[in-house]
């Protein structure tokens, strides 16, 4: 390979690694979609009735609650014409996503605990 060749499919190689790690972390969260991305480096996760069910307005208020409660910082998908969804990057090392998809599973879950109580 030339120059700096060796580096891009490095970068490829590792980009590709943690785009499975969220794909497979997420596919555990119950209440939740998402589309595998074919080239980008963030997934859209669609909330369903999460928001609604909880009484939650919009993304917007969900990524506030993430943050003041699980110190989670997503973007809300409605930044992109995509309400009622999240963007997570996977532009980020191993440990840290598999910390943050903890916390969204636990911001999730206790939401959906909250509506059955």
């Amino acid at each position: 390979m030339i120059g700096g060749d060796n580096d891009v499919e490095n970068m490829r190689k590792a980009f590709s690694f943690r785009k499975q790690l969220v794909c497979d972390l997420l596919s555990t969260i119950p209440g939740i979609r998402f589309h595998i991305p074919d080239g980008a480096f963030y997934v859209f996760i669609e909330l369903g009735s999460i928001l609604t069910d909880a009484g939650i307005e919009d993304d917007a208020m969900f990524c506030s609650y993430l943050l003041d409660r699980f110190l989670l910082a997503l973007v809300p998908g409605s930044a992109f014409g995509n309400p009622n969804s999240i963007r997570i990057s996977f532009a980020a090392s191993e440990q840290t996503l598999q910390k943050g998809i903890l916390r969204l599973a636990e911001g999730i879950s206790s939401l959906q605990n909250q509506k059955n109580v």
